[in-house]
């Protein structure tokens, strides 16, 4: 397995399905107050962060608050950007576990 290799892969039409349930019925003002970390919790299991981005479990939640400061909610909303969306986590997950 190569070094940034999610362990068991993502199954990425649900990542699709999932962000655009929730913002399917949304206005564009409810759109632009979510919160990535509100759509990240929904989409993405805790697996997905301590094991394929390697957080401590201690360290998800100030991650999310990173990824809230840094990312716009609507590059998330964008279905057909979820693979430069698990691309920048991947990115940002390691920038942010190099501070520890």
């Amino acid at each position: 397995m190569k070094k940034d290799q999610l362990t068991n892969g993502l199954n990425v039409i649900n990542v699709v399905k999932l962000i655009a349930k929730m913002v399917i019925g949304k206005t564009e003002e409810e759109k632009n107050n979510l919160k990535p970390s509100e759509i990240l919790l929904y989409v993405f299991d805790d697996d997905f962060f301590t094991r394929d981005l390697k957080l401590k479990d201690d360290q998800v939640v100030g991650f999310l608050e990173h990824i809230d400061k840094n990312l716009p909610s609507q590059k998330l909303l964008k279905v057909d950007k979820q693979f430069e969306l698990i691309d920048y986590l991947i990115s940002e997950s390691q920038s942010y576990r190099a501070q520890f």
